[in-house]
């Protein structure tokens, strides 16, 4: 008789406030710097496993992964397959007649913004699957295991297990938690789309481009251990103005690591630099609002409830006037990675 099992998991994004730039030459995803991230409630992938008998009329069927209904070329990496069969063995929670194998699972993933395009889709998207992995073979990870887990697929996704401040020091396998998801209820981080098309490099081509080749990359991790201390101390306060400080910093100082690389990494486009120096005007005539941007061209700023929609109307207008259309997803802090569907988030212009 065959068994039929079906589950369902999702992650918000992890957009990481001091970054996460460079790996460990040994392991798989270790960092070379401290990162410090918040998990948002808006920016979401959805994971789901099924185990429904294989049918061959029906491509979607087929074992695999599949991206927004599409099957990718995309395995499962092959450490993670690895450690899900060791955790398998050494629970005894699976037996052959109750669960199917991880090659014969059918995953299908999804998000409610673009993938591949500077958004941490690889975060969410991973730390998804990492819980929906635990639910399916029962396993009953600790989160600590989780965000190990999640870490093998993406580094970011470490702290997307996590909901609210997450921090993942240097070296080390997993993230851990910092505050709560809702410590600052007046916390907003708007995300502005400002291309829709795919990164011309993946963060983990481009972090290995930067640590052979930039300059600047030793510099780079001593003055990321800087940052750290008074960034943590800046979330506990709920000190916006101070925290921006340092955000702004380690955005800065990682592009710079890229530009400098051979060859040169350049995420920027033009909306980017207007954009940027909208926000910048912005903060010179008072508003508390302060940028951040992963790799990718899309900018994400934080600012208080109380001042959002001033501060989009001007953004969106300036930026109408220049014929520059810019969808955008306003976030609070979300909660870490869990059972459930995501609702389709239709981002608005």
């Amino acid at each position: 008789m065959s068994h039929t099992k079906n589950t369902i998991s999702r992650a918000g994004v992890s957009i990481a406030l001091i970054k996460y730039w460079g790996k460990k030459n040994h392991g798989i995803n270790i960092p070379a710097t401290t990162s410090i991230g918040l998990t948002l409630d808006t920016l979401e992938s959805e994971c789901t496993i099924f185990s429904t008998p294989y049918s061959p009329d029906i491509a979607s069927h087929t074992p695999g992964i599949y991206i927004d209904g599409s099957r990718t070329p995309l395995s499962l990496p092959p450490p993670l397959v690895q450690y899900i069969t060791k955790l398998k063995k050494y629970k005894k929670k699976c037996v052959e007649h109750t669960c199917v194998p991880i090659a014969q699972l059918r995953i299908h993933g999804r998000s409610t913004f673009p993938h591949s395009s500077g958004f941490a889709s690889s975060a969410s998207g991973n730390a998804a699957l990492a819980h929906a992995l635990n639910t399916y073979y029962d396993l009953a990870l600790s989160p600590r295991t989780l965000s190990a887990l999640a870490r093998i697929g993406s580094g970011s996704a470490s702290r997307s297990v996590f909901g609210g401040v997450t921090l993942w020091r240097a070296g080390t396998t997993h993230a851990q938690p910092l505050a709560p998801y809702d410590y600052w209820p007046s916390l907003r981080v708007v995300a502005l789309q400002v291309s829709a098309r795919q990164k011309p490099h993946s963060s983990r081509i481009a972090m290995n481009i930067c640590r052979n080749s930039s300059p600047y990359y030793s510099s780079w991790r001593s003055y990321n251990k800087q940052l750290v201390s008074g960034t943590i101390q800046a979330l506990l306060e709920k000190d916006l103005a101070k925290l921006g400080h340092y955000v702004g910093q380690s955005y800065r100082a990682m592009h710079a690591v890229m530009l400098a690389a051979n060859p040169s990494i350049m995420y920027l486009l033009p909306n980017t630099l207007h954009v940027l120096s909208i926000i910048s005007e912005l903060r010179s005539q008072g508003f508390n609002i302060w940028e951040t941007m992963d790799a990718g061209p899309q900018v994400k700023f934080l600012c208080h409830d109380y001042q959002l929609t001033t501060i989009l109307d001007i953004i969106l207008s300036e930026c109408k006037e220049r014929g520059i259309t810019i969808p955008y997803y306003v976030c609070a802090l979300g909660k870490g990675a869990r059972s459930g569907k995501v609702e389709t988030i239709t981002s608005v212009h």
